[in-house]
């Protein structure tokens, strides 16, 4: 979806250790706020539709929202990194998964060779304005992966929310990674109360993605996109502190 850059470093970054901990990290948080409220969302689109329907999720990740989607006859989830989607084949929540088939793809959305109009609901959490850019070829490719009348659900980092909240961390972070001792500075950073240094590359990439309400607007209005609606998101995890904007639009 980014650059060749940011799709390589998102490689690097969920290697096959970082993706199973991000595994492990489903199961400590499925019942979070964050997840409940996500999860309410997907459940009232996807149950919006008179018939059954096809569902795309970009960026899917180890599947963390399969088990969010009701009347749902296909699933295709994608993922740039091969070991996120190992992750996926095993998600949270299994038992209560009712989707009669499940694609798991491997790849970037903009290089993939996927028809118009195929998906009844578009959704991606985490994603967009954060791992990649969301930009108009974005949102185009979007629109034009929708069939005609379907919605899609996406959140994008709030720049200000989330640069507020961030400096400071990283700043605590940083100190207290100089000063820990080492089996601390090691319990710390499994638990993910502060990140290793080697991570900070990647987090600087990641905040040129965020966006202003502004822009996202603009990104919107100037798209074919028929109705939309943006709301402000407050996340409170100890995985991840800041501000989203979620979008729903319809096709």
């Amino acid at each position: 979806m980014n650059s060749q850059d940011g799709v390589l470093d998102v490689k690097k970054f969920y290697s096959k250790k970082n993706s199973r901990s991000y595994r492990q990290g489903d199961e400590i948080s499925k019942e979070s706020p964050n997840i409940t409220h996500r999860c309410e969302i997907l459940r009232k689109l996807s149950s919006s539709f008179d018939h059954k329907i096809t569902a795309l999720d970009l960026g899917c990740g180890t599947g963390r929202y399969f088990h969010c989607l009701w009347n749902t006859t296909n699933l295709t989830g994608i993922d740039i990194s091969q070991y996120m989607l190992e992750g996926a084949r095993t998600p949270i929540k299994r038992g209560e998964i009712h989707i009669d088939h499940i694609d798991l793809v491997c790849g970037d959305i903009l290089n993939l060779d996927l028809p118009p109009a195929s998906f009844d609901l578009i959704y991606s959490i985490g994603v967009l304005g954060e791992y990649t850019q969301f930009n108009s070829e974005i949102c185009y490719r979007i629109f034009n992966l929708l069939k005609p009348g379907g919605k899609t659900f996406f959140t994008v980092v709030d720049f200000n929310a989330k640069i507020l909240s961030q400096n400071l961390v990283d700043k605590v972070s940083g100190i207290l990674y100089q000063i820990l001792p080492r089996f601390l500075r090691q319990f710390a950073i499994k638990n993910r109360f502060l990140y290793p240094l080697q991570n900070a590359d990647i987090e600087q990439k990641r905040r040129k993605n965020y966006l202003k309400l502004s822009a996202l607007q603009e990104i919107l209005k100037q798209s074919q996109f028929s109705q939309w609606k943006i709301t402000r998101f407050m996340s409170k995890s100890h995985f991840w502190r800041g501000g989203h904007f979620e979008c729903i639009a319809i096709k």
